[in-house]
């Protein structure tokens, strides 16, 4: 049996944007999907353009902010395999063909996870190619900037989200920082040399970058905090946390 794909989206006012998403899923040519659409109560055309696919399971309501939008998608899931897109996002074709049969390599593991390339299109025309590392070590050291910077960019096996646990609520930028601590500890990553999707960072994404890196900052800390925490002031990663914190504090 093939396994089904639940690909989650969290929109607020994307109607620029929003079905550019859902056609790059559409596109893979997979029939095993579920798209699951939280809306946090758009005042644009979001809706109409929404409701023109009726396949999507589409929610349009108020919300606590992004993790919120996240935790009631993954609740409203049935998938073996789990995708969060955004609503300005893209998948590149082909990617979920990829993903199937990485997974069914893996005899359908409880543990799976495969991590890919990311294109990052910045604005004038910049764009560049994200290869994230496999390993925990990078994804801790803060000065590397290893990690998946987009969650299009893997898939994984509900189970590891399950394990994980929900998107904390008050988290606003660093949530997938958050996700991704854990899970490089639970799941058996696998790396896919493949651009999975692109990621659109304009302006309207980076003008609160230093709130984005001060939370991932500190959610790293408070991870080694939990964790380790007769030696977590000591650790080579905290200090750097600490250091570009300061850094980021001071507009440097």
């Amino acid at each position: 049996m093939n396994p089904r794909i639940s690909i989650i989206t969290v929109s607020l006012n994307a109607a620029s944007t929003i079905e550019r998403a859902i056609q790059s899923v559409l596109a893979q040519g997979y029939k095993h999907i579920e798209h699951i659409i939280v809306d946090g109560g758009s005042t644009d055309s979001t809706p109409e353009i929404v409701r023109k696919y009726p396949h999507i399971k589409f929610s349009w309501e108020k919300d606590q902010g992004q993790s919120d939008a996240m935790n009631k998608g993954f609740d409203n899931s049935t998938g073996e395999l789990i995708v969060y897109l955004n609503a300005d996002d893209e998948f590149a074709p082909g990617v979920f063909d990829k993903v199937i049969k990485a997974y069914e390599r893996t005899n359908r593991s409880g543990k799976f996870m495969i991590v890919m390339d990311l294109l990052i299109e910045e604005s004038g025309g910049l764009h560049w190619t994200a290869v994230p590392s496999l390993t925990f070590s990078d994804i801790a050291d803060p000065g590397k900037m290893l990690f998946p910077f987009n969650p299009l960019s893997y898939f994984y096996h509900r189970h590891v989200q399950e394990v994980v646990g929900k998107f904390p609520i008050e988290l606003k930028y660093a949530m997938d920082y958050y996700f991704l601590l854990r899970a490089y500890k639970l799941a058996e990553i696998l790396y896919e040399p493949f651009v999975a999707g692109t990621f659109y960072n304009f302006d309207n994404k980076t003008r609160e970058k230093k709130s984005s890196e001060l939370q991932g900052l500190q959610v790293l800390i408070s991870y080694y905090k939990k964790k380790m925490p007769f030696v977590f002031v000591f650790h080579p990663n905290v200090i750097k946390a600490k250091r570009i914190m300061g850094q980021l504090n001071k507009g440097i």
